[in-house]
């Protein structure tokens, strides 16, 4: 069940999620999964699966985020990491940026799913975005997974 594997991979992590935080990581999960059907958004079905290899997987980031980052995700497609860094750190302020119409207006509804209303979803290529003033050198943390190779990104 992805309640117990998240919360037990959570303390394995040394991890404390805030009150609510399980509830909206099963909100995410069951929202993703009913878009996923029409939207090709992940290949990770199962539960235990989708809480290690997504969850858990981008939760593992948190020692590194500081507390009130402003956090940008770069190519966020379902979410991830950024999103489940933000619900497990509530105070992050996030930005998740992605090139394809289709993959932000998912996230654009997404976030309200798992009660995080002030997230702000950009469609747009980083390295575009990255030109104009308000994006460059506004973030304390960017995070990414499964871009570009890491000499690229």
């Amino acid at each position: 069940m992805l309640e117990t594997v998240l919360t037990s991979g959570a303390d394995g992590l040394g991890i404390s999620l805030p009150t609510g935080a399980v509830g909206s990581f099963r909100a995410y999960h069951d929202f993703l999964y009913q878009k996923n059907a029409v939207m090709d958004l992940t290949a990770v079905a199962p539960e235990d699966d989708a809480a290690r290899m997504h969850f858990l997987d981008s939760l593992a980031l948190l020692p590194y985020i500081p507390d009130g980052a402003s956090l940008c995700d770069i190519g966020s497609g379902a979410g991830f990491p950024g999103l489940p860094i933000r619900l497990a750190k509530p105070d992050v302020k996030l930005t998740l940026i992605d090139a394809n119409g289709k993959r932000t207006g998912f996230l654009s509804e997404l976030c309200p799913v798992c009660g995080v209303s002030d997230a702000k979803v950009v469609t747009g290529r980083a390295e575009e975005l990255s030109l104009k003033p308000e994006f460059r050198d506004a973030y304390d943390v960017c995070v990414s997974r499964a871009v570009a190779r890491l000499n690229m990104l």
